[in-house]
């Protein structure tokens, strides 16, 4: 196998297996609970989303720069999250900045790469479809340092996808509007 590239002088987390792909993703291995995967699977689906890996790339930006440590990793959840059963190896790809993130904070806690991914999902899962998954959040606010209070605008790729959900919407909205019997009086 090859070997795991150093992050900005960082080693790479114990049981973090990463692949470099491309400039553009990287190939993650994770041991992920059978329930997690499936919800992955199933947010897919829901959402239209192109393979779960996008799935779990939305619920790291939403992890990353929208939920506290506190929240995300807290000591009991942790080690809940360690002593998991059924477990499977998945192969996912990230976007360097989301899979950096996950191996940061991996190090700083010292948990494997896989325990830390288990607490954003598990996070994700306590939250609504939308607040996950229906608002577009750019990698490039997934950051090693804390999320900055003022998050930096959209890039060119967010901007088209928040214009291509706007349109979807306004299509739902305006199909509804013209079967609607809700406002008849």
């Amino acid at each position: 196998p090859p070997s795991p590239r150093i992050i900005s002088g960082i080693e790479p987390a114990p049981g973090y297996h990463r692949i470099d792909m491309s400039k553009d993703k990287t190939e993650v291995k994770l041991q992920l609970s059978e329930c997690a995967v499936s919800w992955l699977k199933k947010k897919t689906q829901t959402n239209s989303l192109s393979n779960e890996s996008k799935a779990l790339r939305c619920c790291i930006n939403y992890a990353a720069q929208e939920a506290s440590d506190e929240v995300l990793f807290s000591k009991g959840s942790l080690m809940d999250l360690k002593e998991q059963k059924n477990l499977v190896e998945m192969t996912y790809k990230l976007a360097r900045s989301q899979s950096d993130w996950v191996e940061k904070k991996s190090i700083d806690l010292n948990v494997e790469a896989s325990a830390i991914t288990m607490a954003v999902l598990d996070v994700c899962m306590k939250q609504t479809n939308d607040s996950v998954f229906k608002i577009i959040r750019c990698k490039t606010n997934t950051t090693l340092t804390p999320a900055p209070k003022q998050k930096q605008k959209l890039c060119v790729g967010g901007l088209q996808a928040q214009a291509k959900m706007n349109v979807k919407n306004f299509r739902k909205d305006d199909e509804h509007a013209g079967n609607c019997t809700c406002q008849s009086k």
